[in-house]
């Protein structure tokens, strides 16, 4: 029987961890490589450094397994190399790819030719045949989703692989660690395979946008999106996993790193991408929603306003806060108190702002209460109780965290995504048509 392949990840970044961490559940021994000494230490004791459900449970049930390392030579173990540091993003969204770079340059003077590498990095169109190295090249697209992430690494619908030659046969044991996670491999060119990366970003993205717009009117027109949307995924052209849940916007770098991208290459090209410029101008537009809805609706009517702002993370399940609606609202409400809770995000707040380790405190004597994250601590408050501690009655809950037990709460101010934001009896929007 022929011995299973050891697989090495080199960059320990949220990618390269789950990465990892899946590797060896499947049973595969794994070296990690990073230069962060501190990270290499954090990882030796299975303590992971980002924030995902059951990651240090799976990381310590196979530390047996999983060898984390700052020494570039023990790659010569590998079969197999995967470069897997996740690509940092400026505030334009452009991204650095020279650390990813130096990686590779660095790692493959120290890896035998004969062993194949893959990058699993996000690059755009063209980076993994430009690059320059004796090795088989593989580019691998990956497809995890923050806040769930084990879950996507540990039981992938598909593995999209890009090569210089598709047609041809995988190296044996590429082919051998990529048949066990059981699931189709789609072979393609280097090309196709990383802008399949992209095509995935964007079709996620114009879903939430045409979500996003609908959501808006239904707002004004006295209909409510979450009754519309059975009817959207009976039907067989949107389906029932389509994305119909409105939102504040795409956040966290990675979408909008792959909408930038597309930009860029239109630019480039003289291809015309103005629809993706679109979706980027309307995720900015809804990251004010909240303003929006409390300039017209609450503070005219609340003289000096103590709000609290519950959840900073960009979604639940992660320490993220990279282009966080949460951070828009914060800023853009610099002349008001506020109180600012997250069950793990450790910001260090503005002037204006205090960050309160409980919810009650941050709560009390507050008019406002905006749920900037579904975070399951904020499922499980008692909106009567949570009430009683406010000051004034209003709730601003993007995500429909509590409006379950807001429909039974009569006298407060509740405000969601794609509800009606006026009662019916003052709605006028077709008395002067004919």
């Amino acid at each position: 029987m022929a011995q299973q392949p050891i697989i090495g990840f080199v960059g320990l970044s949220h990618l390269g961890i789950i990465s990892a961490t899946a590797t060896a559940h499947q049973g595969y021994q794994v070296i990690g490589y990073d230069t962060n000494q501190v990270l290499i230490e954090q990882l030796q004791q299975s303590r992971p450094m980002i924030e995902e459900p059951q990651l240090a449970d799976y990381m310590q049930a196979h530390e047996d397994k999983l060898i984390f390392t700052g020494d570039i030579t023990q790659l010569q173990h590998c079969d197999i190399i995967y470069f897997s540091q996740d690509i940092a993003t400026n505030q334009a969204n452009k991204s650095n790819l020279k650390p990813l770079l130096a990686l590779i340059e660095n790692a493959i003077q120290h890896i035998d030719s004969s062993k194949p590498l893959v990058i699993l990095s996000q690059v755009p169109p063209g980076f993994t045949r430009k690059l320059r190295c004796q090795h088989q090249l593989f580019y691998q697209v990956e497809t995890l989703t923050i806040g769930a992430a084990l879950a996507s690494a540990l039981k992938p619908n598909r593995l999209i692989i890009g090569s210089l030659a598709p047609e041809q046969p995988l190296p044996a044991h590429l082919q051998t660690y990529l048949t066990s996670f059981m699931c189709p491999i789609l072979r393609m060119s280097f090309e196709s395979a990383e802008l399949c990366k992209i095509a995935i970003s964007c079709f996620h993205v114009s879903q939430q946008a045409t979500t996003n717009t609908l959501a808006e009117i239904c707002e004004t027109v006295n209909a409510d999106w979450y009754e519309i949307i059975p009817a959207l995924q009976l039907d067989k052209r949107i389906g029932p996993v389509a994305e119909l849940k409105p939102s504040l916007g795409v956040s966290g770098g990675q979408l909008e790193r792959d909408l930038t991208t597309v930009t860029e290459l239109g630019q480039r090209l003289q291809t015309n991408t103005s629809v993706v410029s679109s979706w980027l101008q309307h995720s900015e537009y809804c990251k004010y929603w909240v303003i929006h809805r409390l300039q017209i609706h609450v503070l005219p009517y609340v003289e000096n306003p103590r709000i609290a702002i519950l959840g900073l993370a960009f979604k639940p399940n992660t320490h993220s806060i990279k282009n966080s609606p949460a951070l828009t609202v914060i800023e853009r409400l610099a002349n008001y108190q506020l109180n600012l809770h997250d069950p793990i995000v450790n910001l260090q707040p503005p002037q204006h702002a205090t960050v309160f380790h409980s919810i009650t405190n941050a709560v009390r004597n507050t008019d406002i209460v905006i749920i900037m994250t579904a975070w399951d601590e904020y499922k499980k408050l008692d909106l009567t109780a949570l009430c009683e501690l406010m000051r004034g009655k209003t709730i601003v809950d993007p995500f429909r965290v509590l409006v379950k037990k807001a429909k039974e709460q009569i006298a407060i101010n509740y405000f969601t995504l794609g509800k009606p934001i006026i009662k019916q009896a003052e709605y006028h929007y077709f008395a002067n048509t004919e």
